[in-house]
């Protein structure tokens, strides 16, 4: 059973929403706005508790009633495509042909009874099975603020391709330590992956992107060479997840927390920075060996 209901209760209504507007073009905001909850961080939620990104959910709940209309109506192609947002019957096609291997034309002239690889729409019970014990606890900090300079990238977030998001960090992380050396004032030993949620300028469904900043903590901010950037990572209230090893196994643990860990608590994460603090002190630079502590703000 669920102790906090509020993030099973924020899908469920996310969901409805969704099916409610299926043929209005709508946004991440739109849908979570309603909930009062940061959009970047309930997309995060959505995504590890259902499987999926919102706007996949919602492309694919979209193409499923196309299939539909196209099997039982005589609406023309472009009319449906256009219903369910698609920009043009171009790009209808090459999305539903992707998804059910065969054209919109090729589905009105089969007429299937059944919609092939359907998307259905989810409801109360299915997204309450979802839910998964709690296997990990955390500790409790209380944070002062510090000082971090490091190497700054945007990127497609690990909500939407989990490869092409490890090659990313990867290389963040290969080039910040091209640069450690230059930074002023670093304290030895510790390495930071501060972790940020972007809105897009269009605040489009599909700009899952994220800030993030491959950096090391410093005793006093200077000068920082060009081309890094500085942040302060405000103090405050952290629930801190401990692994070894990154960066698949921090994933893992960012997974979880997301997943079944918030859900599942009384906790709630406050808007702020969250991140992974890695202690190189004992395996320097071993990605297998090194502490990996995982810091979420929290009240």
């Amino acid at each position: 059973m669920i102790d906090n209901m509020r993030y099973f209760e924020d899908i469920v209504r996310a969901i409805d929403f969704i099916e409610d507007h299926l043929k209005e073009n709508v946004t991440v905001q739109d849908i979570t706005s309603p909930l009062g909850v940061s959009s970047w961080h309930f997309q995060r939620i959505f995504h590890q508790s259902i499987g999926e990104t919102i706007g996949s959910y919602l492309r694919r709940r979209r193409l499923s009633c196309a299939f539909e209309e196209l099997t039982t109506t005589h609406n023309k192609v472009i009319e449906i495509a256009l219903d369910y947002q698609f920009g043009s019957p171009e790009a209808f096609s090459r999305a539903f042909k992707k998804e059910f291997e065969m054209s919109p034309l090729e589905s009105r002239k089969l007429r299937p009874t059944k919609v092939p690889f359907k998307k259905p729409a989810l409801h109360r019970e299915q997204v309450r099975h979802i839910v998964n014990e709690i296997t990990i606890q955390p500790t409790f900090r209380n944070v002062d603020p510090f000082y971090v300079v490091g190497v700054p990238a945007s990127f497609i977030s690990p909500l939407v391709k989990r490869s092409e998001y490890m090659k990313c960090i990867t290389e963040i992380w290969q080039e910040f330590r091209r640069r450690e050396a230059e930074i002023p004032h670093r304290i030895e030993g510790i390495a930071v992956g501060l972790i940020e949620g972007i809105a897009s300028a269009r605040h489009h469904i599909h700009d899952d992107l994220m800030d993030y900043l491959a950096c090391i903590p410093v005793s006093a901010i200077s000068q920082v060479p060009e081309g890094l950037q500085s942040r302060l990572i405000p103090g405050g209230k952290y629930a801190v997840f401990q692994s070894t090893g990154y960066h698949e196994q921090t994933q893992f643990i960012v997974d979880y927390v997301y997943s079944t860990w918030l859900p599942q608590t009384n906790h709630q994460r406050t808007e702020g920075m969250e991140f992974t603090w890695l202690d190189h002190s004992v395996y320097p630079l071993d990605p297998q060996k090194s502490r990996v502590d995982y810091f979420i703000p929290i009240y």
